[in-house]
C-alpha cells in the first residue's frame, strides 16, 4: 500500500495541477482507501473528508460515489475508536 500511495499522491498533484476536480476527488478516495487498509484510520478520515469537500458539490449527497465515501469514513470513525 505504501506504493501506492506515492502513486495516488503523485496522480493527486498532477490533477490539482491540470485543475481535475473529479480527479482529485477521486485520489482523495484512494488514498483514503489506501490508509484504511494500513489501519492509519486518522489520515484515511482526512482524505475521505477532503474527497466530499470536492464530491459533494460535484455530484450530490445521494450520488453513490458520495455515499460510498461517507461508509468509508464511517467505517475508519469505528475502526479508530475500536482500537
Amino acid at each position: 500500500y505504501r506504493k501506492a500511495i506515492e502513486y495516488h499522491e503523485q496522480a493527486l498533484r498532477i490533477f490539482r495541477e491540470i485543475g481535475d476536480k473529479g480527479g482529485e476527488g477521486k485520489e482523495h478516495v484512494n488514498l483514503g482507501n489506501a490508509y484504511y487498509e494500513l489501519e492509519e484510520y486518522r489520515k484515511a478520515i482526512e482524505y475521505y473528508d477532503q474527497a466530499l469537500v470536492i464530491l459533494m458539490p460535484m455530484f450530490g449527497d445521494k450520488h453513490p460515489t458520495v455515499i460510498g465515501v461517507k461508509s468509508n469514513r464511517r467505517l475508519a470513525i469505528e475502526q479508530m475508536e475500536a482500537s
